[in-house]
């Protein structure tokens, strides 16, 4: 038989398994009860209150994605008030530029990536925000 534990306040504060005719005695104040109770929970005036579920623990963000779209890229540079900048820098290299027209999507890690970051000067964090924002904008 379980035997709970309750504080002077009705506070569940432990549980105590006995054997068939063990008998226990509580701590000076406190009471025991039987029944489907848990600890945590509280017991007054014969009225039983479950203890609160307990707070999940909130899930991690997602990494930032390491794509986009060309598109979603372009109107986040938009919206940084950078796509000139970026697209001259694009134009300046004929290299650059035909990695630019033959992509189908853009890696963070590619070449023509970093280039692009090089010329706005993004921190790792603002890159990190203008992939999520690339990929929302599609």
């Amino acid at each position: 038989m379980t035997a709970f534990v309750i504080d002077p306040q009705g506070n569940i504060v432990n549980a105590i398994v006995l054997e068939d005719g063990a008998e226990w005695t509580p701590p000076e104040g406190h009471t025991i009860a039987t029944g489907d109770f848990a600890i945590g929970g509280k017991l007054v005036g014969g009225v039983y209150t479950a203890p609160p579920a307990p707070a999940a623990d909130p899930l991690p963000p997602p990494p930032p994605p390491d794509f986009c779209t060309k598109l979603g890229l372009k109107r986040a540079f938009d919206e940084l008030g950078t796509w000139a900048a970026v697209k001259a820098a694009i134009a300046a290299d004929a290299n650059v530029q035909e990695e630019w027209d033959l992509a189908t999507e853009i890696r963070r890690a590619d070449p023509l990536v970093q280039h692009m970051i090089a010329v706005v000067g993004l921190s790792d964090a603002q890159v990190d925000q203008l992939l999520i924002r690339a990929n929302v904008l599609v």
